[in-house]
């Protein structure tokens, strides 16, 4: 596996030259094998900064689409209701009741 370059999520002990060494939060993590690497990706101990990018950039593309979507679907709605609106403003009044029965007469 190609050198990753990880920067360390938490402190981190690592072995370098025989020695052990603690990288700190935010340091760069010397060269690891590709099971520590895969390892400390898949605990969250470290992260990725190309990987980070890349789902960065694909989160804002989805916030766009979804904005777009969400304008699309308002903007069909608004439409909606203005036909509605303007079809019940031309629309003539309903007629009026029938009047009532006289009342029944006294014999």
């Amino acid at each position: 596996m190609a050198k990753k370059l990880l920067i360390a999520q938490v402190a981190t002990a690592v072995i370098v030259g025989g020695q052990r060494i603690v990288i700190q939060p935010g340091g760069e993590l010397p060269d690891l094998s590709e099971h520590d690497q895969r390892e400390l990706l898949a605990s969250g101990a470290a992260a990725d900064p190309e990987v980070q990018r890349a789902q960065s950039a694909a989160r804002v593309q989805a916030d766009k689409n979804a904005r777009a979507d969400f304008e699309a679907a308002r903007d069909k709605v608004r439409a909606e209701r203005a036909s509605i609106a303007e079809a019940d403003e031309n629309k003539s009044p309903p007629p009026p009741p029938p009047p009532p029965p006289p009342p029944a007469g006294k014999k």
